[in-house]
């Protein structure tokens, strides 16, 4: 048997299954112009913190069509990926430019699931877009709109934050 001298909590199995998906997403631009990360964390208390005069945007994306992942991804080293998978319908200028934002700027997530817990992806590196595809599919129940899939790799696997502190983003929201 390994060293599991770094393992310092025993985990138990919970009776319960718990849905997945995500219920509601927060967005906000990871940098700023001149390279500052406006998404940090206290490390003594883990709090999340939103830098002042930063633009936080709510995503309402339809029923059962926004998920996340947190994977270890294994190469020369070894890595948190974080990814955000959503699927936003319909055509216009607006989704257009959010579109063009996912591409080009890089962009932290914080996410409250349907299970309750409240968690923030890219808040290091920030993710930007890995696929973002347009289209109406060919038969007239093909989804219509964008398909984006949005990646990073972190530092840390995605931080959990409380639901007052979700809250109170999801209040500064625009």
């Amino acid at each position: 048997m390994g060293n599991l001298a770094g393992l310092t909590t025993s985990q138990h199995r919970e009776a319960k299954y718990t849905l997945g998906g995500v219920a509601a997403a927060l967005g906000v631009n990871t940098f700023t112009s001149n390279k500052l990360n406006q998404v940090t964390f206290d490390p003594a208390t883990g709090a999340i913190s939103v830098a002042s005069g930063a633009i936080i945007v709510s995503v309402d994306p339809e029923e059962n069509t926004l998920g996340y992942s947190d994977d270890t991804k294994i190469g020369n080293n070894r890595y948190p990926e974080h990814m955000l998978m959503l699927k936003l319908g319909g055509r216009n200028e607006a989704l257009n430019e959010m579109a063009k934002t996912f591409d080009l700027v890089r962009t932290t997530w914080i996410l409250k699931t349907k299970s309750g817990e409240c968690l923030c992806l890219g808040a290091g590196n920030g993710l930007v877009s890995s696929q973002n595809k347009s289209g109406a599919g060919a038969g007239s129940d093909d989804f219509n709109g964008y398909d984006v899939v949005l990646l990073g790799g972190e530092t840390t696997k995605a931080r959990l934050i409380t639901t007052l502190e979700f809250d109170a983003l999801a209040a500064k929201a625009v």
